[in-house]
């Protein structure tokens, strides 16, 4: 699973599939945190509202590492216009500030470096990963031009099928609360009773109700042990939604 992640970071946003004991399970990438904090509340509500029964099956803590690339036979003063998703282009700000050079947005980093290389065009450059550069045949020109060291990207992979891992150490799941005084403290109490770790806590405003929120939780254990199952009947019980994201 761990060498899937790595091989489909770059392809963030698009569906693929892998075989999982013995099964084709469609699965699709999407970047948690380390994002602007618009595109992180977007991407908790898709996966809240999502029509589709839609299940976390694993997260990787992914150092971030941007490099400058372009096609073979480029030199830097040839550079006009370089491409990357937007959070790469900031991440890279520090370097790209005195270049002059336009900056345009695209939806990932491998399809940035798909298009320097489909272009062929010496004024055009990418920022995206080394694996993104050798996939596409681009010569890297400056390695880890993103202004901190400490940079990393935390990716979840969700899909349709509920895919079980023996390694499975996480629950994430979320709720809806009645506006009620002590309504998070009662929900949390089954977690904290249980003996759970609680790791994250978020909430987020519900559309169209006034001062309503959803709540995203994640805590340490596997959905078939004891504590756990006792925790989310009790929260099941007195949310008015419940939803459980996966365990991974």
């Amino acid at each position: 699973m761990i060498k899937f992640l790595r091989d489909t970071i770059e392809n963030e946003g698009n569906y693929t599939n892998m075989e999982y004991n013995n099964m084709i399970v469609e699965l699709f990438v999407k970047q948690l945190e380390g994002k602007s904090k618009e595109d992180r509340f977007q991407t908790l509500k898709e996966i809240a509202a999502y029509q589709m029964k839609v299940l976390t099956a694993a997260e990787q803590i992914i150092k971030i590492e941007h490099c400058l690339m372009a096609n073979p036979g480029t030199k830097k003063e040839d550079i006009k216009t370089v491409y990357s998703h937007a959070q790469s282009l900031m991440q890279s700000s520090h370097y790209l500030q005195d270049k002059g050079w336009q900056q345009i947005s695209m939806k990932n980093n491998a399809f940035a470096a798909k298009k320097v290389a489909d272009d062929n065009d010496r004024t055009k450059a990418a920022i995206a990963s080394v694996r993104a550069g050798k996939l596409y045949g681009l010569k890297v020109l400056k390695e880890k031009i993103n202004y901190s060291d400490v940079n990393t990207t935390r990716f979840i992979i969700v899909g349709k099928n509920k895919v079980y891992q023996r390694e499975a150490s996480k629950v994430s799941i979320c709720f809806e609360l009645a506006h009620e005084s002590g309504s998070l403290y009662d929900m949390l109490s089954h977690i904290i009773f249980n003996n759970l770790n609680m790791t994250s806590i978020e909430s987020r405003p519900i559309e169209d109700k006034k001062f309503e929120y959803r709540f995203f939780v994640d805590f340490e254990g596997k959905l078939g042990d004891a504590a756990v199952r006792n925790a989310l009947k009790g929260i099941g019980v007195e949310a008015l939604k419940l939803k459980i994201l996966g365990n991974y």
